[in-house]
């Protein structure tokens, strides 16, 4: 066998003249960039991020210590630096079906603005129904609507009073609702006077109640749908109220944003003008709850929130974004919840951002 001898320190050093080099310092030296010896690997790379196609990944495997990390971090600078900085996502509420919230997309730093005139709006909605609702004329149109409804019970009852009182039947009005009594020369007999009548004759009162009943409900049979036209009534002097409050202040919401943006602005105009006064009253109390320490969740407030998903309003080129705990719920985010009396609620300003968001449109 060959018998291996020691190398000698000289030969354990790599030594080179510096009179070869046209520079001073290595700090005049342009970077590398990309690792050396790692041809294949950078070739791997260039190739993996030129397929501009969902569904592609990459994974970099190798000993500690070779660079790994920054390689994939140089590439994906170079790369992210020449593609368009992606929209911004926020989520709001589907007022048809609130447990499905609706995703919508706004250009790069739009999200955030919209957000803001979102919340700058409803606080002059809320002050705009808060006068509209508690004002003169609001108050005189409703009790007109409310009077109606009196004066049509009165003129079907008043045709009948003189005919009953003939018959010795008087209508009385109670709390209650209506009533029939027993009279006699045009006083009313309470009970230990009609108790002390002849029989025969109680039997005629009871008879002439009857006919009178019957007379007064044949009279009356229309007030349900007297009631539902009031209640219709009613409904429509609220919509007139509200949508006259929001009506520009929504307006102005409406300008400068994509189609999905506005029709959306539409319909929570909609959902105001058709149920201002009972969400009116709502919030006041949420405030209240508020101010107390109590936790809100899902009430009207939420209702018509914005929430910022994805914000690219300081983004330069596509983001990249380094998850250092790739777990399911970092990654795709979440929906947060609150405990209130034993129960968990969450609402749309509750959905929360994953890695996988944030990165839409980058890495």
């Amino acid at each position: 066998m060959t018998k291996l001898a020691p190398l000698t320190a000289d030969q354990l050093r790599l030594c080179c003249d510096p009179a070869q080099f046209e520079f001073d310092s290595t700090e005049e030296l342009e970077p590398l960039g990309h690792a050396i010896g790692q041809s294949r690997a950078v070739g791997a790379m260039a190739f993996a991020l030129s397929m501009d196609r969902p569904g592609y990944n990459v994974f970099a495997q190798g000993p500690t210590g070779m660079g790994k990390h920054y390689v994939v971090q140089q590439f994906l600078k170079e790369v992210a630096a020449r593609r368009p900085v992606p929209p911004d996502w926020i989520y709001v509420n589907d007022f048809q079906n609130p447990h499905r919230p609706r995703a919508l997309q706004l250009p790069a730093g739009k999200g955030r603005e919209f957000r803001d005139a979102v919340d700058g709006a409803m606080q002059d909605v809320w002050a705009s129904l808060s006068n509209a609702f508690t004002s003169d004329d609001y108050g005189s149109r409703r009790r007109v609507v409310g009077e109606l409804l009196e004066e049509r019970q009165k003129a079907a009852v008043g045709a009948l009073q003189e005919e009953a009182a003939a018959s010795g039947v008087a209508i009385l009005r109670s709390a209650g609702g209506l009533a029939l009594a027993p009279l006699r020369d045009e006083e009313l007999l309470d009970k230990d006077e009609f108790d002390g009548l002849p029989e025969e004759e109680r039997a005629a009162y009871d008879k002439a109640m009857e006919a009178v009943h019957e007379k007064l409900g044949a009279a009356l049979a229309q007030e349900p749908l007297w009631e539902r036209e009031q209640r219709e009534q009613l409904r429509q002097l609220d919509h007139e109220t509200a949508d006259f409050a929001v009506r520009d202040i929504l307006a102005d919401l409406s300008n400068g944003w994509p189609d999905p943006v506005n029709a959306w602005v539409e319909e929570l105009k909609a959902d105001l003008t058709g149920n201002g006064n009972q969400f009116l009253e709502a919030r006041d109390e949420e405030a209240k709850a508020r101010a107390a320490g109590m936790p809100r969740v899902g009430g009207v407030a939420a209702r018509y929130a914005v929430n910022l998903l994805v914000d690219n309003e300081k983004t330069v080129g596509a983001p990249v974004v380094y998850e250092d705990f790739p777990s399911v719920g970092n990654l795709l985010g979440g929906v947060e919840h609150l405990t209130i009396m034993g129960a968990p609620l969450t609402d749309v300003t509750l959905v929360r951002a994953g890695a996988l968001h944030r990165a839409l449109g980058g890495f």
